[in-house]
């Protein structure tokens, strides 16, 4: 009897996983470019806010998103602003795919008495990414 070895044992288990969900994996270009274009929106989130401007960030939350947290976002960037904060935000992780299909990544946000870390999750739907989530985690 042979025993299998790590490197086999993980080919059986990715052979079982792809069977499992239809034999179909996402191409790594098309994962690189989420990737990429997951960061993007999360510079332009943060430099929109940096920027002062509710106006530029909001239309980037995915509509019932932005509904829910549109009040709080302006009243958060008119604080920002009335003391001219600038808050410094870094990637903690790479964007990756969650167990729901939507990419998440955490952040570390630096203000000016403290540091937070963040976690962040976008949606494909169709042709248009969505922040679908943005709060601060432990």
């Amino acid at each position: 009897m042979r025993r299998l070895t790590c490197v086999g044992l993980l080919c059986l288990v990715a052979a079982a996983f792809a069977s499992a969900c239809g034999g179909e994996s996402q191409p790594t270009d098309t994962i690189a470019e989420d990737v990429a274009t997951v960061r993007a929106i999360v510079e332009a989130y943060w430099t929109a806010l940096n920027d002062y401007d509710a106006d530029r960030a909001l239309p980037m939350l995915e509509p019932d998103y932005r509904a829910a947290e549109e009040e709080l976002i302006r009243h958060d960037v008119e604080l920002m602003e009335r003391f001219s904060v600038k808050l410094d935000v870094s990637e903690e992780t790479p964007p990756t795919v969650n167990a729901d299909g939507d990419y998440e990544t955490y952040l570390t946000l630096k203000t000016p008495i403290d540091t937070r870390r963040l976690l962040m999750v976008f949606r494909l739907v169709g042709d248009q990414w969505w922040i679908v989530f943005s709060d601060e985690v432990e």
